[in-house]
């Protein structure tokens, strides 16, 4: 047994911990091409997308929401019961990494494309409902349907791919932030 073992620890729920962390582990590591991390961990000044490394100003904290696939049924039966049980099955976790500020200019122009088509969509409904037009209806309508699909579309690839009992599996990180992580989280094991 080695001296880091505690022979009195009450064994893991079911006794299986599939993100392998334990109470004196650090508060990232990467497994199986996922970064695991716990809430409220700061990870290295390296970009997660390009892998090279960012400046202390290039770091971005951001709660990123996990919550359970099935949930989307519950779309279809009532928006209410969605939300409600949202509420509760909703798991935050808060992360500082960095990111390029190029990337991050790319990421601002993009969510400002996607909300002037959505005002310009909805304006063309009023405009048309103003001057009752049906052909403007229905050209509003069909804007207001493309743009909101557009909303959802080209979303960043850093985002939270599993949860486990307080730790959060990330992907869409690049090989090379992998390996970088990888390389701290086995020199500090050392």
């Amino acid at each position: 047994m080695s001296d880091d073992q505690n022979p009195f620890q009450a064994p893991l729920q079911g006794g299986y911990n599939p993100a392998g962390l334990s109470a004196h582990d650090g508060d990232f590591y990467v497994r199986e091409g996922l970064l695991f991390v716990r809430t409220d961990t700061q990870l290295p000044a390296i970009c997660v997308e390009t892998g090279e490394p960012v400046e202390p100003r290039d770091m971005k904290t951001k709660t990123f929401v996990w919550t359970p696939a099935w949930l989307l049924i519950l779309l279809f039966l009532n928006l209410l019961i969605l939300l409600l049980v949202y509420l509760f099955v909703k798991r935050p976790c808060k992360v500082t990494f960095g990111l390029q500020p190029d990337l991050r200019a790319k990421y601002r122009q993009r969510i400002l494309i996607k909300c002037v088509a959505i005002i310009g969509s909805v304006a063309i409904l009023v405009g048309a409902a103003i001057i009752e037009s049906g052909a403007g209806m229905l050209f509003g309508i069909l804007c207001l349907f493309v743009s909101l699909i557009y909303l959802f579309i080209g979303r960043p690839k850093f985002k939270i791919a599993s949860h486990n009992e307080g730790v959060f599996g990330f992907k869409g990180c690049s090989p090379e932030f992998l390996r970088q992580i990888e390389n701290i989280t086995m020199s500090s094991e050392r």
